[in-house]
């Protein structure tokens, strides 16, 4: 809470074991594909779908009732003009804010639709967690700083500024 106005951290500087904050350009090989939309590609998406029908409250008034809330992210890695980190971001404990948020109907049906914040590759970011250097995970570098979940089980992540696609 409040990562805005927490002191931040260069890459360069960082401890193993420390609690850090770090800011810097969001960077990934591998990227998701949105379940809802027109092949958007993101590194992290939090998205709601809903459909529109007679609900079980209010005689029988059809209300926008939520079908499905998903959340995934892939890994990537942080960088700022002193070096990069590895963020674990695939954890249940994520917490997203301040993304771009998207909405829509689902394959233009017209009683469906779609909220999602997503977290796009070249978006920079401010980010919370646990440094370690431990030894590698599956698909994780072997010889960069790893950042991930604090313990209290939660990783924070602060979009301070939206990629601006040129296209």
């Amino acid at each position: 809470m409040f990562l805005r106005f927490r002191p931040k951290t260069k890459i360069a500087d960082l401890k193993e074991g420390s609690i850090c904050v770090v800011e810097g350009t969001a960077a990934a090989g591998d990227t998701l594909q949105l379940p809802a939309g027109d092949n958007i590609r993101c590194l992290c998406y939090d998205i709601t779908m809903e459909s529109y029908r007679v609900g079980s409250r209010g005689r029988g008034r059809a209300m926008w009732i939520p079908d499905k809330a998903e959340r995934k992210a892939t890994n990537f890695f942080v960088s700022d003009d002193t070096g990069k980190v590895w963020v674990q971001a695939d954890t249940p404990g994520l917490i997203l804010s301040g993304a771009l948020t998207l909405s829509g109907r689902l394959r233009k049906k017209a009683n469906k639709r779609f909220v999602a914040a997503i977290l796009r590759d070249g978006d920079i970011i401010r980010i919370r967690g646990l440094v370690s250097a431990s030894r590698p995970q599956d698909g994780e570098p072997k010889d960069t700083l790893v950042i991930r979940p604090g313990p209290k089980g939660d990783l924070e992540i602060l979009v301070r500024k939206k990629f601006e696609d040129k296209n």
